[in-house]
């Protein structure tokens, strides 16, 4: 589990992972909440519009490209990339919401902590169905990165592979054997 703020992502650290491949194969990065520094910065303290939904979804301006950015009850940040135009104003999420989904991924990662910060990326369906990142059930491409020390991503094939896939993005989903861009 990062320690500081330094060790944690940023937006464009999302972003970036998103570039990994040259082809734009992968459209969304899951990540687990308690790893993204960034997501302080869009909260606020109560909101009358407050939702009892498990996903909170926000539009996002980062690099001067428009993203989805979406945090789940059970502490999932996913940063997509978005057709929808500019988004008109600064939105901020709840902030209780924002502490139950970190608490949330600290819990999913256990009192050790997983050693690392690591992230899936997702594409299509597998099956070329247009669908959402939320439909389930819908198997799709996901390939699995780590952020190392460089601040870099890269691929990981090691034993929480499974486990990442199951707890970021569901259990239905299958490797596409793929090269990063380099």
């Amino acid at each position: 589990m990062p320690d500081g703020i330094h060790d944690r992502l940023h937006l464009n650290d999302l972003v970036d992972a998103l570039s990994l491949f040259k082809n734009g194969r992968y459209h969304t990065i899951a990540v687990f909440a308690d790893d993204v520094a960034s997501l302080a910065l869009l909260q606020q303290r109560q909101s009358p519009e407050s939702t009892a939904s498990d996903v909170h979804r926000l539009s996002v301006m980062v690099n001067e490209k428009n993203f989805l950015l979406s945090v789940s009850a059970e502490g999932v940040v996913r940063l997509s990339r978005s057709t929808l135009p500019k988004p008109a104003g600064q939105g901020v999420f709840i902030s209780g919401f924002l502490e139950h989904a970190i608490r949330r991924a600290r819990a999913k990662k256990g009192a050790s902590g997983v050693p690392g910060i690591f992230g899936v990326l997702i594409g299509p369906s597998i099956n070329g169905t247009p669908s959402s990142d939320t439909e389930p059930g819908e198997p799709r491409f996901v390939f699995v990165v780590q952020f190392d020390s460089t601040r870099q991503w890269i691929a990981y094939d090691g034993g929480l592979v499974r486990w990442l896939k199951e707890e970021l993005c569901g259990s239905n989903q299958v490797d596409r054997l793929a090269k990063p861009a380099q």
